[in-house]
């Protein structure tokens, strides 16, 4: 029944050993495109695509059935202001070539589509169809149109069994941009109706106030309003037997201003069917794998991924996801398709190892349609499977997000995401969300549970009740730094609970300050010398000091027992420097199952099926690997203990008692091998004969050389006098500023190097967002002295410190998120904005800016309705520097558009752009 065969490409193995009667979820997001147009003359090859992906075992397809967000649909239909894609179609029926092909493969069929949005308005108005209606997510008009497209597409459509249901993509991109300036009235009642207050003012409390309950409320209606579309839409789905899946973003682990989303996990969980979660964010966005219905996307198909670890990550049991199909497995027709275009290879030179950052070893190893199969038959033979893991930590996401929404990302990274991460480097963790469905059932199967930092505000009455109700009946919390307290939705009419269930009172907060600590009880590992730390002040009531800040009475760690458990307080805040110390209160109070003792690796996933486990370990070096198989469920007396990517055996025969006491020696050679390690009989793990014929393959991986810049370009410079503006070459928009500039008479010139001598015929260096920094990155130094030294320096979107571009000028400010506005505004006199008044908006030529947080000598100029830095200025020794999130030189080729082109700045953006080269020179002062 499981056959194997060998097929060797290049230098390894390929095996298949699916059961396709078995009960696994593995799903591919798949489209008609101009990509297929011009490799096979056919917009969509439906008999190539399906084939491939029933060859890779994928049994649900997600087939995206617009071309554009809210732009016309890739199936015929008559539905009234929904629009056929004709010059696609061309008298075809994609949706029915496509259920037609893929119930061959007995391969479910989900159909994709994306509510238009304001931000690609002006692309489509007037044309008819969803943008010539009321298109907000609350109207009616436009659920209307929905419904009838389902309807339409039931009725068309209900002889294939293998139409699946309807997929939501990117619903932030519609509900983000949408202020609801025109809904007010709406607003009241859901004011009134929810929380029983008027609300009386006659503007939207759309300006960012975690203090202001108005401002909560507005929140909370914005997911209201997107869950409430989703409930609607889903509801009339089922009258057709459609099912219902929403692609997630994780808002609390992004920077920008999720808040504007309108997502609430909580609320879709409880009307969609699937959830799809980014899982190659790994502890991330770990908590949402107990979410009913969840879909995890492990990540071949993003760019800048380290693909062995994204692969790795998958290892945890669960139904699997991959998007988009095309670029993991047709690596000749993706690189034809992209080698053809001029602009492109200048740009980015290969698609791969330029615009997507990764090696050709990468590209050998991981990507194509063998390497790929070979990996999904790995992760799906361990599917359905569960997590072995006793530990947890949980999260509350909309109350964090309504308490930190203009650094929530920074905040979640250091409050969870950095705990969660540490954590792994002892034992496995697992993540869940506090009151989702599957709430009760985790309380029960772990025995040790973590609340972070500021995750315990505002929670519900009955979820706090069934906290106190699983300490009562033996259960552990630890509880971060953090009040526990139960209220509204909103945050109001909170009640401080900690006092009952910690045994504390707090009583205030120290600022950062250095401690040294001191304990008397065993197994807690102190940090015995200075540690900066964030403190609660704390009043013990009801139970114990465990420990102290030394030589004095403060506590920083308590115990309270309620019932038979036990509740335990940190009043430090986490920090990796304290991993130790946080892990050692755990493992003093738990066993955990998997535990890992070592400096170099970590546990970053673990999946128990059948009578066999799959630990995902990840890091470089060697480790003790301890298991306690008895309480994971395996059973045996004698054990075979072997990495399943090479199907190198690590131990034989090893008994569960030596496992638990002794563990077995793992060793993890190089940087970026996936390492699994598979446990249970013998026989059960003789199918693993691995992937890879051994671990020296891995050798070299995305170990990268130092980048070597343009020697062969001349630096030219403009005869004449005056200041001299070099331009690095290789940014975005580069052609375009350099064209711009010369129109105004100023001395400027291409710059192909970054090193002293080419910086030494520079007096304002101009670096835009650059595709590859990695020659900006190595060149920090130089930079720096050159603007210490008197040199002027003007940054550009992702330059100015974000994504792959190291932070340059922290004194003066780094790139904090990817804000989707066009639109910025004057909010600070100043030479760079001379010609301006205080509050004068300016529309860029590009959909999107960075926003920028400034530092302590950083000065915002220029801002944008979320509060966020876009133009930041600052003096540095000798020289200045301008921080500008806008991309002057480029512009997105239709509005709303991520896709751009050079494009010389105008206007606003222009004179923004000029009075910075004035500034920066010493002509404004």
């Amino acid at each position: 029944m499981k056959k194997f065969k060998k097929i060797i490409p290049v230098f390894f193995l390929s095996f298949s050993f699916f059961v396709f009667s078995e009960n696994y979820f593995l799903g591919s997001f798949i489209s008609a495109s101009r990509f297929w147009k011009r490799i096979y003359n056919d917009p969509f090859p439906v008999k190539i695509i399906v084939k491939d992906l029933a060859e890779l075992g994928v049994n649900n397809i997600l087939f995206y059935d617009q071309l554009d967000r809210g732009a016309e649909f890739l199936h015929p239909t008559k539905v009234k202001n929904a629009l056929a894609y004709k010059q696609f179609l061309d008298n075809r029926d994609f949706l029915n070539e496509l259920l037609e092909e893929a119930g061959k493969y007995n391969i479910n069929v989900w159909i994709g589509w994306t509510p238009p949005s304001k931000q690609a308005e002006s692309k489509h108005k007037g044309k008819g169809g969803l943008y010539d209606i009321d298109y907000g997510l609350n109207s009616p008009e436009l659920k209307e149109v929905y419904k009838s497209l389902i309807k339409e597409i039931g009725e068309r459509y209900k002889k294939y069994k293998n139409l699946a249901g309807i997929f939501w993509e990117e619903m932030n991109v519609s509900e983000a941009v949408d202020n609801h300036e025109d809904d007010i009235e709406e607003f009241k009642r859901f004011c009134k109706d929810r929380f029983g207050e008027e609300y009386k003012e006659d503007k939207l409390p759309a300006k960012v106030n975690p203090g202001d309950k108005w401002w909560r409320r507005y929140v909370l209606w914005k997911n209201d309003i997107v869950t409430g579309f989703v409930k609607e839409i889903a509801n009339y789905a089922k009258t057709e037997n459609l099912k219902t899946l929403f692609l997630f973003y994780v808002p609390e682990s992004y920077t920008g201003a999720s808040w504007k989303w309108g997502y609430d996990i909580i609320g879709l969980e409880k009307v969609c069917d699937y959830i799809w979660v980014g899982g190659h964010r790994g502890e991330r966005s770990k908590f949402y794998q107990s979410i009913k219905g969840i879909i995890i996307d492990f990540g071949p198909s993003y760019p800048n991924q380290i693909l062995s670890r994204n692969y790795s990550y998958a290892f945890h049991g669960l139904p699997l996801n991959f998007y988009e199909h095309r670029f993991p497995i047709y690596v000749k027709e993706v690189r034809d398709f992209y080698s053809s275009s001029k602009e492109f290879t200048e740009k980015y030179g290969d698609f791969y190892t330029g615009r997507f950052g990764f090696s050709e070893k990468d590209v050998e190893l991981f990507l194509g349609k063998e390497n790929l199969k070979n990996w999904l038959n790995l992760m799906v033979s361990f599917q359905p499977g569960e997590s072995p893991s006793k530990i947890a930590a949980v999260i509350n996401p909309v109350p964090f997000i309504l308490k930190n929404p203009s650094m929530t990302g920074v905040e979640y990274d250091k409050k969870v995401a950095s705990l969660m991460e540490s954590l792994t480097g002892f034992f496995d963790i697992d993540g869940f969300i506090i009151d989702s469905l599957n709430m009760d059932n985790n309380l029960k199967k772990y025995s040790f549970i973590i609340i972070p930092e500021d995750m315990a505000t505002g929670l519900k009455k009955d979820v706090y009740d069934r906290f106190l109700k699983y300490v009562k009946n033996g259960g552990k919390l630890l509880i971060i730094n953090t009040p526990i307290t139960t209220g509204e939705e909103d945050l109001t009419n909170l009640e401080d609970k900690t006092e009952e269930l910690c045994g504390i009172i707090i009583k205030g907060r120290k600022p950062s300050t250095d401690i040294i600590m001191e304990s008397e009880k065993k197994g807690i590992k102190i940090v015995s010398e200075k540690t900066l730390a964030d403190i609660s002040i704390v009043e013990v009531k009801d139970g114990e000091i465990i420990v102290k800040e030394k030589n004095t009475t403060t506590p920083l760690l308590t115990r309270h027992k309620v019932g038979k458990g036990e509740v335990y307080f940190s009043a430090i805040s986490f920090s990796p420097e304290l991993s130790l110390y946080f892990a050692s209160i755990i493992e003093n109070n738990t066993n955990p199952i998997i535990k890992i003792q070592s400096q170099e690796i970590r546990i970053i996933e673990s999946v128990k099926k059948g009578n066999k486990l799959a630990i995902a370990l990840w890091g470089k070096g060697k480790g003790i690997l301890k298991v306690d198989t008895e309480n994971a469920g395996i059973k045996g007396r004698s054990l075979q203990v072997k990495d399943i990517i090479t199907g190198k055996i690590i131990k034989d025969g090893i008994s569960p008692s030596s496992l638990v006491k002794d563990g077995v020696e793992v060793e993890i050679k190089y940087i970026n091998q996936p390492y699994i390690v598979g446990i249970g009989s013998k026989k059960e793990l003789e199918k693993y004969n691995g992937i890879y014929p051994n671990e020296e393959v891995f050798e070299g991986l995305l170990v990268k050389k130092k980048v070597e810049e343009s020697p062969e370009v001349p630096i030219i410079i403009p005869k004449g006098e005056g200041v001299r503006v070099g331009v690095y070459y290789e940014g975005i928009g580069a052609r375009s500023i350099i064209k711009v500039l010369e129109k105004e008479g100023i001395r400027v010139f291409s710059l192909p190097k970054l090193d002293n001598e080419a910086l030494s015929n520079v007096d304002v260096l101009v670096i835009p967002h650059i595709p590859k920094p990695d020659v900006l990155n190595q060149a920090m130094k130089q930079i720096r002295e050159f603007v210490e030294n008197g040199g002027g320096i003007l940054l550009t979107h992702d330059a100015v410190g974000y994504r792959k571009h190291k932070i340059i000028f922290p004194e003066v400010g780094k790139g904090i998120g990817n804000v989707n506005l066009d639109r910025v505004k004057i909010i600070k006199k100043h030479p760079i904005t001379e010609g301006f008044k205080i509050g004068d908006e300016i529309v860029h030529k590009y959909y999107d800016h960075i926003g920028i947080e400034k530092g302590e000598k950083g000065e915002v100029v220029v801002g944008d309705d979320m509060e966020y830095g876009v133009v930041v200025v600052g003096e540095l020794g000798k020289g200045k520097v301008v921080l500008n999130g806008m991309i002057p030189g480029y512009a997105s080729v239709e509005k709303g558009s991520s896709t751009g082109k050079e494009e010389e700045p105008e206007e606003g953006e222009l004179k923004i752009l000029l009075n910075s080269i004035k500034w920066l020179s010493g002509e404004k002062k």
